[in-house]
Formats: structure tokens, sequence, C-alpha cells
């Protein structure tokens, strides 16, 4: 099949440029500039992660029951309280805003004509030290969009002229949507300064591997068709689920880095083929010559093409077990966005280079050029047989023992902070601190506690009426009269629960004067990802009361999904180990090489879980890379690390190993196979590894917490993958193996002598 499409390719490049000029144009367009419809970056998810559940069936009573719409909110900080100045500008802020269509309420200090509305001790508009007011605007629920935006905005334009009209006053202003909205905006923002710094630099790594502009730029001009082509899919995955804005990140950085590296592949195995072809090199080769030399290509480094995009799309689709909505959209749009790049690398890229023709082989103008050309001939893509990666494996042969217990040590070190992992769900800590955004929920959780939402709340059937008799013939509130309620009683003394506030009530009101569904809101002294309130959780939960009762909020989402990462996991895994060492043996026709290469992975990706886990989690570096801990690593990070990172040293795992055992199917020894293929593969591993890691840094440069931690997190991944695992231990430990590396029982080997892939 692959050389069908070489010879095709070949004789028809302009058409295949010609058609994937025209995707790129449309991709671009319908991306970002909405040409037949909405923008990708418009038709994003709110952010919020569902998983299955208690939380997720509580949720859905609360979106089913609720008669209330969104909120602006404005925090006015550094203010004399009893200065006419404050309320003669919130009474005219009043009546302006009751003006603005689809307002429903207004609530203050002075809301309700009041002198002043407050209450030091309790939930109030006035902040305890009398320095601070909140205002929270209510607007109508089930406006049409439009509509609804534009309220939002002349409700949140006119909060923020209240400050600058009273001196030294401060206003945070913003609501829920602005804040999705704000996140949204920085993921926009990060993903074209993480473009802006890898696609030069990319170049500029590969001018030096190739020696000249143009065998570099083919890879780069893959990697821009597969940027747009993972957009584009990305944009068409919006219609069918909701897809969360860091997907769009993610996925289109490993878009990027795969393209880059399979046309690396590719242009390295297209000028080693060039170069072997007959006859007087001194001569350009004719058309035939060069439609053998893409062939060959296409046999060659294609096959290991398709068979690393293969591995890394079932790597991804791990993810697609578990019932995060935001694992499974970044699963699906990973898998469809590795297939992109594949499909870049299989058609785009082949015909680049049947168009350049000799110029591929011809020494660029880095080879003139006095230090670099050096450098450009000892990273060379066509070295000799007897090069640094020749000798460093040689090298290692001598001391194989040695080597695989430094390597292993090293690594069991670096994994050691994996122990204290601690995962936590943030939503504006994700932002900068100067963020307006970050600083209004901030200010409000500082001034006004008892305003902000709760992190846990309990939804349940069970009616808990806000007064019971005294039995004196009067009525106190229940958290005044302990054990009326015998559930209500309960959750008060859940250890850290510190109060409860008044039940809410869902549905329709009943004859007897009840309620299908109370809300209770619990106050903790703790955020929502510490352990104090997962603890919080699980002692609700199990309390086990005979109706239906679901604990919802941040800590309730965090702790079923966690839940649903312990229980899916080993399906997951499962799944993707038994395809993988399906798919190696029938490459390699080894049993203990596949076995190998997934314990290897093992060990390199829970180093580098460690590494991610000692810069953010404990802080270390904060100032280097500018960000501020949250305690833990985000939910999605650990999983996802383990997927991605999974599937791209598989990649490297195959880009080597399909080398060592071409040459081990020519004849050669074990220990010479194993020299000569790391000489081959290893300076395309290198290059494509310092190029992914600079794609992966550049994602660090934005301002989002979770891009820099899936760019930090990638990134070490890759390094530790590339530099110890197949520089060092791949060689260290096939060499103990010796020519056990290629045993097979024999059925096994009649099965693979059938059905295995080879060129």
């Amino acid at each position: 099949m692959l050389d069908a499409t070489g010879r095709v390719i070949s004789r028809h490049p302009w058409a295949v440029i010609s058609a994937w000029l025209l995707i790129v144009v449309l991709a671009f367009g319908a991306a970002f500039g909405g040409w037949f419809g909405d923008r990708l970056f418009s038709r994003l998810a709110n952010g919020s992660v569902t998983v299955d559940g208690p939380s997720r069936e509580g949720q859905a009573v609360l979106g089913q029951t609720s008669r209330g719409g969104g909120t602006e909110v404005m925090v006015l900080d550094g203010i004399q309280l009893y200065d006419p100045r404050v309320r003669t500008q919130i009474e005219a802020a009043h009546a302006d805003i009751r003006r603005i269509s689809g307002v429903t309420y207004i609530r203050d200090p002075w809301s309700d004509g009041n002198d002043l509305v407050y209450d030091a001790g309790s939930f109030g508009f006035i902040s305890a030290d009398q320095r601070a007011i909140l205002m929270v605007v209510g607007i109508q629920r089930g406006l049409p969009p439009a509509a609804a935006a534009a309220t939002y905005e002349e409700v949140r334009e006119r909060l923020e002229q209240v400050a600058p009209r009273i001196p030294g006053a401060v206003g945070h202003v913003g609501g829920a949507k602005d804040i999705v909205a704000a996140v949204t905006e920085q993921l926009e923002s990060d993903l074209r300064t993480g473009e802006g710094v890898a696609l030069p630099i990319s170049l500029l790594i590969m001018v030096v591997v190739f020696g000249g502009f143009l065998a570099a730029g083919l890879p780069i001009i893959g990697a821009i068709a597969a940027i747009g082509g993972a957009l584009a899919t990305l944009l068409g995955f919006t219609y069918v689920f909701n897809l969360d804005p860091s997907t769009v990140n993610v996925v289109t950085v490993l878009g990027l880095g795969l393209c880059i590296d399979y046309g690396l592949l590719l242009v390295s195995r297209y000028r080693e083929e060039m170069l072997r072809l007959p006859g007087d090199p001194s001569l350009p080769p004719t058309r035939r010559q060069r439609e053998v030399a893409l062939r060959r290509t296409m046999t060659s480094a294609g096959r290991t093409v398709m068979f690393s995009g293969v591995i890394v799309a079932i790597s991804l689709s791990g993810l697609l077990v578990f019932s995060n909505t935001l694992l499974r959209g970044m699963g699906a749009a990973g898998v469809s966005v590795v297939l992109v790049a594949l499909l870049v690398a299989l058609t785009l890229v082949p015909a680049l280079l049947a168009v350049v023709k000799v110029r591929m082989i011809r020494p660029g103008l880095v080879h003139r050029v006095p230090g670099l050309g050096r450098v450009a001939r000892a990273l060379g893509d066509t070295p000799s047989e007897d090069g640094f990666f020749a000798r460093l494996a040689r090298t290692v042969q001598q001391f194989p023992l040695i080597v695989v217990s430094i390597v292993l040590g090293v690594l069991f070190v670096l994994s050691l902070p994996v122990t204290a992992l601690h995962v936590v769900s943030s939503s504006t800590a994700l932002l900068p601190i100067d963020n307006p955004n970050r600083q209004l929920v901030d200010a409000l959780q500082q001034r006004f506690p008892y305003a902000a939402s709760p992190i846990i709340q309990v939804v349940t059937e069970h009616y808990v009426p806000q007064k019971v008799t005294d039995g004196q013939g009067g009525t106190v509130d229940i958290a005044e009269s302990p054990g009326a309620d015998p559930y209500y009683d309960a959750l008060v003394h859940v250890a850290g629960v510190a109060s409860i506030d008044p039940p809410s009530y869902r549905g329709e009101r009943r004859a007897d004067g009840s309620y299908p569904w109370t809300v209770l809101s619990l106050r903790v002294g703790a955020s929502d990802s510490s352990p104090t309130a997962i603890r919080i959780v699980k002692e609700i939960r199990g309390l086990d009361p005979p109706f239906a009762a679901y604990t919802v909020g941040n800590t309730a989402t965090l702790v079923d999904a966690n839940a649903d990462l312990v229980n899916r996991a080993p399906w997951a895994i499962g799944i993707v180990v038994l395809v993988t060492l399906v798919l190696l043996f029938l490459m390699t026709g080894s049993v203990l090489v596949p076995v190998k290469a997934l314990a290897m992975n093992v060990v390199s990706l829970g180093a580098a879980l460690g590494v991610v886990t000692w810069v953010f989690q404990f802080g270390e570096l904060s100032d280097l890379l500018d960000f501020t801990s949250t305690g833990g690593l985000e939910t999605f990070i650990p999983p996802m690390t383990l997927a991605f990172g999974f599937g791209l040293a598989m990649d490297y795992e195959v880009f080597l190993l399909s080398r060592i055992a071409e040459y081990r199917r020519e004849g050669y020894s074990n220990d010479e196979s194993v020299a000569l293929g790391l000489q081959r593969s290893g300076r395309i591993i290198s290059s494509a590894a310092v190029i992914i890691i600079v794609v992966f840094l550049g994602f660090v440069a934005g301002q989002l917490l979770m891009i820099k931690e899936t760019g930090t997190a990638l990134a070490v991944a890759v390094a530790i993958d590339a530099t110890l695992v197949r520089m060092l231990l791949v060689p260290a430990t096939m060499t103990l193996l010796g020519d056990w590396n290629w045993w097979a029982p024999p059925f096994l080997r009649r099965l693979h002598d059938r059905f295995g892939i080879t060129d």
C-alpha cells in the first residue's frame, strides 16, 4: 500500500500539494475566521467537567429545578462605608442597571432601601472591617444568547464605572461567564504564544540538522498543515460534544510535535535513499530514480511513521474509557489529531519531497558557515555508520549492568515525589494573579467568605424545614435546635463542617408546604481540593440515609473523578498494553522486546510525573516559570501525562526498534544491530526530541497554569525518554539479553512469519 502511495505521489505531487493548500486555507478560515459558522474558540464548552457519580446526579437535579439565571458581581474595596459619595454612586448605579433589559434583581447594602444592611458576624454585603461592599446583579434565565451577552456587557460596563468615581476605591467586577471567557481568551493567547515560540526555533534546529533551509522547511510546512487540520477537526468535535478549552492547546501541540517528528524522519530517509542511488553521483538523478527513492522511503520510514501513529492513537484512546468528560474529550480529539498528523506525513510531505527533487541532497548554506558547518555535518541525517551514537552504544555495551543500575537509580530518585502527589481542581487559580477575574474571586473569598459559593452542597429529597417548633408554641431556626432533624444534625456534626446555611428549596411547593428537593450549603474551613474537604465529602456520603442525597460542588466532583480514575484505569491500561504488545510483536517478531519497552516506559513516565510534582505541587522553580503553586497538580495532568507521554515514548521506541530490527533481518549480530540502529536513528530521535521539547516548552511561556503544567510534563517526559532511556537503557538492556531479544515460541514465530509487519 505504501509503495503504491509513493508511486502515485511521485507522479502527481502538485495535485496533492494543491489539495492540501485548499484544505489548510479552509481549515484556518473555519477555525479562526468563522467562515462556515462559529469560530473554534467561541464554541468551546464552559469549562465545567462532569464525571459519573453522585455529584453528576445532584448537578442534574439542580439544573432541572433551577429558576435563577447568572449574576454579575462587584467587590468595591478601599472605601469609607459612611462616605456619602459611596452611597450616591451605588444608588446611581441602581437606577441605571434597573433600566437594563434582562436584569432581575440587585443586592447590596442599600438595595432594600435601608440605611445599611450590616451584620459583621454573618452573611452580609459589607466586609468585617467595613472597608468593602458587595453588589450582586441577577440576570434573567433563558435569554436568547445575543440578548444575554448584551445584558451582561451592559451591566459589567456600568459596574466598572463606580470605582473611578470614588476616591481611593478599587473595583473588581465579573462573574462566572467572565471567568470562563477569561480562561478561553488566555488559552487562545497561549496557543499563539506557543506557536510563535516553537515554530521559529524548530526551524532553526532543523536548518542545523539538515544543513539548509529547504530540507528543514518541509517538516515545518507539514506541521502548519497539521495545525490547520487539527483546529478544523476540533471545530467539528464541538458540534458533537462539549470540548474543554484546554483540549485545543494540548492536542494541537501534540499534532505539531508529531508532524515535525514524522517529517524529520521522512526527509532524512529520503536523502539517505537518494544518496544510495546507483550511477554517477555528479549527475542529477532521473525521474525514475527519484521515484524509486521516494517509494523506498515510504516503505521504510513511511511504515515506521504509520506504525508510530497507530500506537500513539491507541495510547490516547485509553482516555476514552474514563467517564470524565475532559479526559474523554482529550482522548477523542487527540486520536483524531494524530490521524491528521499521520495523513499529512504520508501525503503532503512526500509530495513536497517529490517537488524539490535533487536539491534535497545538495549541502546547504549552513555547511559553509564556520562552526555551524561542523555541527551540521556531525548532526547530519546521512552520517557514516561509525559515528557518535554507534560509539556511545558500543561504550554502553562494555558496561551494560553498570549503566542499567545507574539509569534505574536516577529514574527511581526522580519518581519519589509521586508518593506525595495530590490532585486539585482549580478554577480562577489557573489564571495569572494579575487577571481581573482572579482578583475578583480572591477579593470575594477574602472579604466576603460567606458570600462565596460553598464548596460542598447536599441536594436531598428529604425535606429540611428552615424553622421548627420550640416546644413552647413558637419557632426557631433549625440551626438553633439540635436534634430537630436527624439528617441535618448528622451533617452538622461531621468533623470540619463549620456551619450550614439556611436550607433552600427546589421544585414545586407541595400542599403541606414542603418541597421535593432541599439544598444544604455546608461551610468548611478548607479549600475545595484540600484533604479535609475530600474527607468531609466521603464522610457525608458514608451517612447513607434511606433517601436520595447527593453531594455536589468542586470537591464532590474531584472525589468522583479520583474514584473514576481508580476504577477504570485498569481497563484503560489493559487495552493500551495489550494492543501495544501485539503491534510491537508484529513489528519485531520478539516477545521480550515489547515487554521490555513497556517496562522502560513505566519507569520513565514515573520519573517525569515525579519531576512535575516537584516543580508544581511543591512550588519549586515557581519564580523561573512564573506561577503560584495551588498545592497539587490539576486532576487531568497525571492521566494525560501517562497517556500522551506513553504515546510519545513509543513513538521514539518505534523509530529505534524499526532500524535495529532492519539490521537484524539483514543478518547482523544482536550487538551490532543495536549499535547500527542507534547510529542511524539516534540523530533523528535526538533532533526530534529537541524540537518537540521546544514545542512543549513554548507553551510553558503562556500564562495559564494548566498549560504550563501540561507543557512541562510532556517536555520532561520526552527529555527523559530520549536521553536516559533510548540512548542508554535500551542498548544496555538489549546487550544483557543478547539473542534472547529476538526469542519467540515456535507458534508465535509462525504467526509472525505469516502476519508480521515488515518492509
